[in-house]
């Protein structure tokens, strides 16, 4: 198993593209940090590239991305133009080629004084079949708020968390203003997933009464017929009243959904969303339960619930009730049908 996090830093347009090797090289170099590896990856649309890139011979060969777009890259078979010969051309890859996704990757890093190869996630040529330790430049045309560094630190090493709070704050020196993301990234080895693979299937009998106990609960007055909202719902004052009497712990409110989330007795999670959709004229519910090597959805809302503050109250209720009934009938049997999930996992949301 790895245990990855990364930590993401939204640039954006604040710091241009060719200053950003320079942070990166301070910043190794004042934690004392290698990598084994420089790779680049540019995606681009040859009809709509401002420039020739015929200077540099050694970035070729260009190869079909898709039926529209192009690439180039050294990370499949590590050949292509040296780290030296790419950032001589920095300011025309900034400027003038009209890439409109571009990778630095700076792979292998030696975080704790150890270096784990790469792992190859499914085949390709593109960043995200690769993962491992390393330190990430994307800066994009498409998605510019997307743009940034991000460092990508293994923590499991010898069956324990290392806490990699010294590297974020580094690289927070270099950057301030700008909050870092983080992500908790697991990957299991294949023994581990063909565990936990015979476990999801034995779950079925377990998860099935689950699953008809919300039905029953919850469909007839959550899914309604999708139509304008009379009223906008302020939901953050009653939910963070229920999961103080409920037990369970506000995470957050993003894109238009409240995460909300508890912890079982083996460790696994109870999890929460609340979609109220684009203009909160509405509440959706959904329930998961997730862990270390798991995630099943015992219920979804199917339709876009058209709600008056009312309403939305009344539902909340009846999910809460609903989950404390299933906590203390059906929900334990489930529970102790994986093993406890390591405190330090945290799941998506």
């Amino acid at each position: 198993m790895r245990v990855i996090m990364h930590y993401t830093f939204k640039i954006k347009s604040k710091i241009p593209f060719p200053e950003w090797p320079g942070i990166v090289k301070e910043y190794m170099k004042s934690m004392n940090l290698h990598y084994s590896a420089f790779r680049y990856y540019f995606e681009f649309k040859e009809s709509e590239t401002h420039a020739s890139i015929s200077d540099c011979p050694a970035l070729a060969p260009i190869r079909p991305f898709d039926s529209l777009s192009s690439y180039i890259s050294n990370l499949e078979d590590s050949k292509g133009a040296s780290e030296e010969e790419v950032m001589s051309l920095i300011q025309k890859i900034y400027r003038r080629y009209g890439f409109y996704e571009t990778y630095f990757i700076y792979q292998d890093v030696d975080f704790f004084s150890k270096s784990i190869p790469t792992t190859v996630l499914s085949p390709g040529n593109t960043p995200s079949c690769y993962n491992g330790s390393k330190i990430v430049l994307n800066r994009s045309i498409i998605f510019p708020n997307y743009s940034g560094i991000t460092l990508s630190v293994d923590i499991l090493h010898d069956g324990h968390i290392l806490s990699p709070i010294c590297y974020l704050e580094a690289m927070k020196q270099l950057l301030p203003g700008i909050k870092p993301e983080e992500r908790l990234e697991i990957q299991l080895n294949d023994d581990e997933k063909m565990h936990y693979e015979l476990l999801n299937q034995s779950a079925a009998p377990k998860l099935e009464p689950l699953e008809e106990f919300f039905d029953q609960h919850l469909r007839a007055q959550s899914d309604t017929p999708s139509a304008p909202g009379d009223n906008k719902i302020s939901l953050a004052g009653p939910l963070k009243k229920m999961c103080l009497k409920y037990g369970y712990d506000y995470v957050k409110y993003t894109f238009n959904t409240f995460y909300i989330q508890n912890r079982t007795a083996n460790g696994h999670y109870i999890l929460l969303q609340f979609d109220m959709g684009s203009y909160n004229t509405f509440m959706r519910p959904n329930i998961f339960f997730s862990g270390l090597g798991f995630h099943h959805c015992l219920f979804s809302s199917l339709n876009h619930a058209s709600r008056n503050a009312s309403e939305a109250a009344d539902l909340l209720i009846c999910v809460f009730e609903s989950l404390s009934e299933a906590e203390k009938t059906l929900l334990p049997a489930l529970d102790a049908h994986y093993p406890p999930t390591p405190e330090w996992f945290v799941p998506v949301s």
